[in-house]
Parts: C-alpha cells; structure tokens; sequence
C-alpha cells in the first residue's frame, strides 16, 4: 500500500451547527423546527480494485509485489448533511382517565460530496478514479431516503390503549452496473391494542408492518446477472431503509410488580 502511495490515515473530523425554535401556544400542544448542516471532512473510504488495467501505472509496482490487484483505505473526500426537522406534540387529557396523544415528525436532510482529495501522483489517476466509482457516488449521497414522515397516536382509557403509527421512507437509489436505479417510497403501518387485566397486567396484541410493505425489489435482470434482480437471491438493494420479511403479527403479555 505504501509503494501505491497510501498515506498515514488522518481521523476524520466533523463540525455541526443546528438552529432551532419551538413554539407552544397551549400547554398541550408544542411545534418545533430545527435546520440542521454537518460537514466531515477526510472520509476513510476504501479504494477501487487498483490492477494493470484500471491504473496503468500502478502495473510495475504490482509486478513487484507479486500480485494482481490492490485495495487500501484512504481519506478521500468531504461531505456535506444539511436539512430541517420539523415536529408537532399534542397531548390532551380528558376526562375519567382518558389521554390522547399525537406526534407528527417530518425530515428532509440531503448529503453531497463537496472536496475530493488528491490522489497519490505515483498512480497517476484523480481520486474520482481511485475512489468515487459510481456505485460509491450513489451510496453517499442518494443512499438514504432524503425525506421521512412519521405519524403516531395513542389514545388511552382505564380499559385499554389503543396506538397506531405510520411512517413513510423516501426513495432512495443504487446502482447496477453504471446505471442509477431509484427505489419508490413506501409506507408502513403499525397498529397495538393492549387491555388492563387488573392492576398488574397487561394483554397486547399488534402488528409490525400490517399493510405488508417490502421495498421496491431489483429490476429484473438477464442470465448474465444469477444474484441480483427480481426474484434471484439477492431482490432487494442491501441499502434499503426497512427489512423485507413484511408483516408480522405479535401477542405480548406484561406484569408489573
């Protein structure tokens, strides 16, 4: 690695700044908003397969050591998160025991590559070569849902409590080859109803995912491809934001002593 020009790793360092506000106009009921930027700077990535054929210059070193290929870390590039969360709380309590609750969240956060280190000259390439191939590109800045919403309720008697949360993933992207495939969003429901037995136990029953949602699988895919695509072992981008076992269904008993 060090004939190939890998230097002693630096720690990566970040910086965050937030501003927020909340506002409460009755004691029940609270909004707040925050906006939100991180930069990292000296991200550790690792480098592309480093061969005779993809960094030409690199191929006498490899002959030297004896190998084909080589692949190090690196701190390779800069980033920046920016985005805004907004949040709403209510809680009410009525009358004879009874409490109802809301939460609403909304997130938008976005990530882009703003510094690209240099590369090591002996290699005679720019680290968009050595590091930033598509697939990495991708990853770091469409990866992840740039927009997430959750809803929660949860209303509560002497009897029994009833919540309900739904939440909504944003798209997201990956790559396929030098192709950029972008995976829909998807909602996902999650209701529980629990009874008091007493004073000291309780009896819930629920689901996790009750509409049945998976993530958007792989397009299909020729014979060329046997793991990814639709219907082949690997269906579903490793990135996706929630599982794809789909809806499970759960009986839960408590005590309290």
């Amino acid at each position: 690695a060090r004939a190939l020009g890998a230097d002693d790793l630096k720690p990566e360092k970040s910086a965050h700044f937030t501003l927020g506000a909340v506002w409460q106009p009755v004691a029940s009921m609270s909004l707040s908003a925050d906006w939100f930027v991180t930069d990292i700077r000296n991200r550790i990535m690792a480098t592309s397969y480093i061969d005779a054929d993809t960094v030409p210059q690199a191929k006498d070193i490899l002959e030297q050591y004896g190998v084909g290929s080589a692949v190090y870390f690196t701190n390779a590039v800069g980033t920046r998160t920016q985005g805004y969360d907004v949040r709403l709380d209510y809680q009410d309590e009525l009358s004879n025991g009874h409490l109802w609750q809301i939460q609403a969240a909304f997130q938008q956060a976005k990530t882009r590559i703003n510094r690209v280190n240099r590369a090591p000259d002996v290699l005679g390439v720019d680290m968009n070569e050595l590091v930033l191939d598509p697939f990495t590109r991708v990853t770091l800045e469409q990866g992840q849902p740039q927009h997430a919403f959750s809803l929660w309720g949860h209303y509560r008697t002497p009897a029994f409590a009833l919540s309900l949360g739904l939440r909504r993933h944003g798209s997201y992207a990956s790559t396929h080859g030098d192709q950029t495939v972008r995976f829909a969003a998807r909602w996902v429901l999650d209701p529980q109803i629990s009874f008091n037995l007493g004073r000291h136990a309780t009896l819930a029953v629920g689901a996790t995912n009750l509409l049945n949602s998976r993530p958007q699988q792989w397009a299909a895919t020729g014979e060329d491809e046997p793991l990814h695509g639709k219907g082949k072992p690997v269906a579903y981008s490793q990135y996706a934001p929630y599982g794809y076992n789909g809806r499970t269904w759960y009986l839960r008993l408590g005590a309290r002593f």
